[in-house]
């Protein structure tokens, strides 16, 4: 798997180029075909929970006049790292996601880190949707 590069200029702010096309897709990609899944993991549905799992945090930080708001929950941040475990022990989940919310979770430090990771997410959801099509 290839290591997740937020940035091409951390300090200027400069997104990597490819975080949002070539990463997120490959991340997708390598997570929809990855051996493991069988029917059960990797349920779009179950990634989603993830996701707005990040959208919350994101609407709590946003909506908070504190100006130490990310600093106060960074630590909830982080701990995406013991639910994804924990989805992953009920087999809800394969090692490659668990490897990818873990790389992501690991560089947020900051609230720029984590904007990086919602919009690194919000890409992969939508690549990884497109792999798995409602089967309505």
């Amino acid at each position: 798997m290839t290591k997740i590069e937020f940035w091409k200029d951390r300090q200027n702010g400069i997104l990597n180029p490819t975080l949002l096309a070539e990463q997120a897709e490959k991340w997708a990609n390598d997570i929809h075909n990855d051996p493991e899944r069988g029917n059960k993991k990797n349920q779009p549905t179950q990634l989603r929970r993830f996701y707005d799992e990040v959208l919350r945090f994101d609407s709590l930080i946003k909506s908070n006049e504190d100006s130490n708001a990310f600093e106060k929950y960074l630590p909830y941040i982080k701990m995406l790292n013991a639910k994804v475990s924990y989805a992953k022990g009920r087999e809800h989940v394969t090692n490659r996601f668990v490897n990818m919310i873990k790389e992501c979770v690991v560089s947020v430090e900051s609230r720029d880190d984590f904007e990086a990771f919602k919009s690194f997410f919000e890409a992969f959801m939508g690549y990884y949707k497109f792999l798995n099509p409602s089967r309505n």
